[in-house]
């Protein structure tokens, strides 16, 4: 069974001809570390776009498609952290709406167990462009694996006064595989567990567990939003 599974793994990235691994999970320790270091050094040497939160550019993010950004270029330092981002102004609305954040898990060689995603830490900045909430260690992650890739979704509740949204990065998950709990909630183990949603409160849900793609946490990747 274990030999079938490697095939149809291989077999499946060959006609594919993707640099996605779609509903297979490879990890080399090695590989990775060396991967890894190599795209934090990349960081640390890019130059630095803005040191203020007022010094980015805020496009109108389009909310009714499921839109890619790539986090890969624009680089903050904020509070001397640096990090790769992406800045976008939320659509106004007058009641409270969710958003779903998804990061995608990506390979820069399956054959050597090179999966990452890029961890997002999301800042909602009010319209004179203080920090009006940091979602970080509050969202959970579930894994959703398909035919087009395996993503890393939550989701994001947006109030009235959040004007304007980075998302970021933060150092502490770099060398860390990315936590997230898994989407089956169908077998008899599931724990129950209430989990912080974005902006307050807790959703009572049933725990399937860890995940089982294990995905290196990168400074950069790609990540979408939509309602």
């Amino acid at each position: 069974m274990k030999n079938t599974r490697k095939v149809a793994c291989l077999l499946l990235f060959t006609l594919t001809s993707t640099t996605q691994l779609i509903g297979c999970s490879a990890y080399s320790p090695t590989a990775a570390g060396r991967y890894e270091q190599k795209a934090i050094a990349q960081l640390a040497s890019s130059p630095i776009d803005a040191t203020k939160y007022e010094k980015m550019d805020f496009p109108t993010a389009d909310l009714n498609v499921k839109k890619t950004y790539l986090i890969n270029n624009l680089v903050s330092e904020i509070n001397g952290k640096k990090s790769y981002y992406t800045a976008l102004s939320l659509p106004q609305k007058e009641q409270p709406y969710s958003l779903e954040i998804g990061s995608k898990v990506l390979s820069g060689g399956v054959l050597k167990g090179n999966l990452y995603a890029f961890r997002p830490v999301v800042t909602f900045l009010d319209e004179n462009f203080n920090v009006s909430h940091t979602e970080d260690e509050h969202l959970i992650f579930i894994e959703d694996r398909g035919f087009t890739g395996t993503v890393f979704r939550a989701i994001l509740n947006i109030y009235p006064e959040y004007k304007y949204i980075v998302i970021h990065s933060d150092a502490k998950y770099y060398g860390k595989i990315f936590d997230a709990l898994s989407e089956n909630t169908q077998t008899g183990t599931n724990s129950t567990i209430a989990a912080p949603i974005s902006g307050g409160g807790f959703a009572i849900m049933e725990a399937g567990g860890r995940g089982d793609v294990n995905a290196n946490t990168y400074p950069y990747g790609e990540i979408y939003l939509h309602y």
